[in-house]
């Protein structure tokens, strides 16, 4: 007689959390369970084999309050954070993820993970910190993730990401810190990022968008830091942008612009914009409020007014081997600023002709108003706004 085939191994039963892992019973702490769950689901699916991987400590029969990244909190106890950044996990997250509704922050950046973001990351309404940065993720940008209005800072970046950028994340209003750059994203940059009026750091830098600079980045009046190089974006530089008063870093080389680069620009701190090619616009007659005060162009000398002082400030500039040397005089003529700006760097120079009293210093981070104020101050001189 033929030999009996063995019979078909059953599938082996998902383990489950118990009393034990979760400090009571299942009943009495169901919305825990399910949360407890859906992490064997992913410690299944994530078949990592590095160091961290086999650390990860994650077993029915161990608390899960002790579980390595996870944070258990809230009334009733929920999984309120996950964080497994570099942890050597391998394979593609699992949408059972999406089941963790009560998570604050989700960090699974810089391991080895493959696939797609899942579109149930959308049903995790209450996540303020997304870390998916550096883990090798590829496909579309989910517009689901639009869901997630409590965001104050989403990291995407260093994957392979393509498409373009959704215009649903238009509606992360809360939204202070968003890094897209180091992916494959292609498309224009959607006006419906100049909703977010609470972002501070922009990073898109290093895709292949293509389009112009959206003019609704000028409504960004909170922005630092604005890296847009190294995409294939055309056309001129919006004036708007012009309106951002608390950029610090400006990034705009690696792409193909045309025009020139507006006067408000010129006072970044730190900039690349010698190597977009770009010229300095002329400079523009009449006056123009700066907030605080108003400038006005006569000639090659910048005249400032500043309310609530009797002095005028004459600040003339010229280009002297592609750095702009801006100089500042009080009407007096007892003391002198001069600005030496040069590929984002900026020095500062000042005398005091009555006193004698001269200097230099080099600004990191302070704008040019501060650092007039600051300098001015230097030589006893009431000019401050």
């Amino acid at each position: 007689l033929p030999a009996t085939p063995p019979a078909a191994a059953l599938p082996a039963t998902p383990p489950t959390c118990t009393a034990t892992t979760l400090g009571g019973s299942r009943t009495a702490n169901a919305a825990l369970a399910g949360d407890c769950d859906a992490l064997l689901a992913l410690e299944a699916a994530l078949v990592g084999t590095g160091v961290g991987r086999r650390e990860l400590n994650w077993a029915p029969g161990r608390a899960l309050t002790s579980w390595k990244g996870v944070t258990v909190g809230g009334t009733p106890k929920r999984v309120m954070k996950l964080s497994l950044h570099g942890s050597g996990l391998t394979g593609a997250i699992p949408a059972q993820l999406g089941s963790l509704t009560a998570l604050t922050e989700l960090n699974l950046s810089r391991n080895r993970l493959s696939g797609s973001i899942p579109t149930q990351l959308g049903s995790l309404t209450k996540l303020t910190k997304l870390y998916l940065h550096g883990s090798g993720l590829s496909g579309a940008i989910p517009t689901q993730l639009g869901s997630l209005t409590a965001l104050t800072e989403l990291n995407l970046s260093w994957n392979r990401l393509s498409g373009a950028i959704p215009t649903q994340l238009g509606s992360l209003t809360k939204l202070t810190k968003l890094y897209l750059y180091g992916n494959w994203l292609t498309g224009a940059i959607p006006t419906q990022l100049g909703s977010l009026t609470k972002l501070r750091h922009l990073y898109l830098y290093a895709n292949r968008l293509t389009g112009s600079i959206p003019s609704q980045l000028g409504s960004l009046t909170a922005l630092e830091t604005l890296e847009l190089s190294g995409n294939r974006l055309t056309g001129a530089i919006p004036t708007e942008l012009g309106s951002l008063t608390k950029l610090r870093t400006l990034a705009l080389s690696g792409n193909t612009l045309t025009g020139c680069v507006h006067p408000p620009l010129w006072l970044v701190v730190t900039h690349d914009l010698s190597r977009t090619g770009l010229s300095y616009c002329p400079v523009p007659s009449g006056g123009i409020p700066l907030g605080l005060g108003k400038y006005q162009f006569i000639g090659t000398y910048l005249v400032i007014t500043v309310p609530k002082t009797t002095h005028e400030i004459i600040w003339s500039s010229s280009m002297i081997a592609e750095s702009l040397v801006l100089c500042l005089t009080d009407n007096t003529e007892s003391s002198t600023l001069c600005l030496n700006a040069h590929d984002g760097s900026i020095a500062v120079s000042y005398s005091d002709r009555t006193d004698g009293v001269q200097g230099s210093a080099t600004p990191k981070t302070k704008s040019v108003l501060e650092i007039i104020a600051d300098s001015a101050s230097q030589t006893e001189k009431a000019l401050s706004w």
